[in-house]
């Protein structure tokens, strides 16, 4: 027995020294999280790059964080945090309790809308910059303060949240206005048919001679009285311009230093025009 008990007590030893080797994790060691955004309930995890910001709501969190990644997977103190996620023009947030490692949805509840437009029936779409204008809309009209965005590109695609916008297009002498809708986790191309013609202007003096240099071009819509004021669609200091113009009734104008003309003219879709204005000294002299 007197044998045993050295042995015994060294056994002890040697666990409780094994015990007290061993780490034991701590309630606050931070856990491996992935965000991941969907466009919907159901859809499968967007790949695109998203705009995340994730804040702690508890002061023991991990600071607040933001980057731009489809899928970012961060080290986070175990708390509180609020995760936000912005794809283009909407934005989600979620709050959720943050315990072990794994992943955290957040769901957009957005839509996509691509814009293109043709001059024509018959056209191809226009590859040149197009300046786009999206509203919300409103029973009340266009308002300014309700602008969602203004961009100018050929064929614009843009994520927003699911209702119905007003979308004005420019494009050379073409202006165009539509209502457009947004639905939940649908695609969505919007083609704008300008029904437009092309001309092409030219300047001449009083006696027939061309007017190439210092000329300054200004189309303007024709108002139906005659004393409203004009509503100039397209200006233009190059020589012989030319142009798209929707159809409709317009009055354009050329000045070169002392002269000038003015000549109305009436456009149809898929015409093709030369148009010559005689520039005079101004007061008819």
């Amino acid at each position: 027995m007197r044998l045993l008990q050295p042995i015994l007590s060294f056994a002890l030893l040697c666990l409780l020294t094994i015990a007290v080797s061993v780490p034991v994790a701590s309630a606050a060691d931070p856990v491996k999280v992935t965000f991941q955004a969907r466009i919907m309930e159901g859809a499968p995890p967007l790949k695109g790059d998203v705009q995340w910001a994730i804040t702690p709501l508890d002061a023991s969190g991990t600071p607040k964080q933001t980057l731009t990644k489809a899928a970012p997977e961060l080290s986070l103190l175990p708390g509180r945090y609020r995760a936000t996620a912005t794809l283009g023009y909407v934005t989600a947030s979620r709050d959720m309790t943050i315990s072990a490692a794994g992943k955290q949805d957040i769901v957009l509840n957005g839509g996509f809308m691509r814009l293109a437009m043709i001059p024509d029936r018959k056209g191809k779409p226009i590859n040149d910059p197009v300046r786009w204008q999206v509203y919300l809309y409103s029973k009340d009209g266009v308002d300014d303060k309700r602008k969602v965005t203004e961009l100018t590109d050929p064929s614009p695609q843009l994520v927003l949240p699911v209702g119905y916008y007003v979308v004005r297009s420019k494009y050379q002498g073409i202006d165009a206005e539509m209502v457009a809708e947004v639905k939940l986790g649908i695609l969505y191309k919007y083609t704008v048919v300008a029904y437009a013609g092309k001309i092409q202007l030219s300047a001449v003096d009083n006696k027939g001679r061309p007017v190439k240099s210092n000329i300054q071009w200004s189309v303007e819509r024709a108002p139906k009285d005659a004393t409203a004021k004009r509503t100039p669609v397209f200006t233009d200091s190059t020589a012989n311009p030319q142009l798209l113009l929707g159809e409709g009734k317009y009055i354009v104008v050329a000045r070169s230093g002392n002269l000038m003309g003015e000549t109305p003219i009436e456009v149809k879709q898929f015409d093709l025009k030369a148009i010559k204005v005689q520039l005079k000294p101004q007061g008819g002299a």
